[in-house]
């Protein structure tokens, strides 16, 4: 789901038939695509849902979208080989245009779950392959660079090289883009051997926590370093 930063109308994914189905068809027939949808903010409730344009939902399985203040949306589509790319479509005159892949996400990569700064001053996304011998999905970011891009960079942070069941997911930002929220199944590095009293610790986060089992968990961390490295990685060398 992506709000918009005003909070007038929010996107989601839905696979909910585009068209009502037949009386008596069985829903197990009914053919179901992952597609974006929209709903607008009317009073205290909400608009009836609209599935967005071809131009958009150009595929059948589009997820994660994120909404700039602009109405440019960003999301996620599985191309016809499987690959996972990143996806933006300008909203203009009140008609989102064609979609059209970010140029650093080609195919080669596993990209998914992009999320733009209302201004489209940066993106953050997970992403799998692109660390050398690594094919667990870490975040990354990338600062906007005159109309383009510049270079994608990793996000690194204490624990994220652990051997890990799954991968880093869902990124958000905080209303003053200063904090980063995202899911993650990392826990925090640590020696063995291990002394009766750190043990006794490490017992008392499994009961007290609960994140400390190797469950996907919320965690922060400040948008500001990296960002920096983005957009100094985006002017090139001085």
């Amino acid at each position: 789901m992506g709000m918009s930063p005003d909070g007038s109308y929010l996107v989601f994914t839905s696979k909910r038939p585009v068209t009502a189905p037949a009386p008596g068809a069985n829903p197990r027939d009914i053919h179901k695509v992952a597609n974006l949808w929209r709903v607008d903010r009317v009073g205290s409730g909400w608009s009836k849902p609209v599935r967005l344009p071809d131009t958009v939902n150009m595929g059948k399985s589009i997820w994660k979208p994120s909404v700039a203040a602009n109405g440019t949306l960003y999301f996620v589509s599985i191309d016809e080989k499987g690959a996972k790319l990143l996806y933006s479509s300008q909203y203009k005159n009140g008609a989102y245009q064609q979609a059209q892949p970010l140029p650093f996400s080609d195919g080669t990569t596993l990209d998914v779950d992009p999320e733009i700064a209302p201004d489209e001053s940066f993106l953050v996304f997970v992403s799998a392959g692109r660390l050398p011998g690594d094919t667990l999905g870490h975040l990354f970011i990338v600062a906007r660079q005159g109309d383009g891009w510049g270079p994608v960079v990793p996000i690194r942070y204490a624990g994220d090289d652990k051997p890990s069941y799954s991968t880093d997911d869902e990124p958000h930002l905080s209303p003053d883009r200063r904090t980063l929220y995202f899911s993650s199944d990392r826990a925090f590095p640590f020696d063995l051997p291990r002394t009766p009293e750190q043990a006794q610790e490490d017992f008392k986060r499994l009961d007290n926590w609960g994140w400390f089992g190797g469950y996907a968990n919320i965690w922060y961390i400040p948008v500001e370093p990296y960002l920096n490295a983005a957009r100094s990685a985006a002017k090139g060398p001085s």
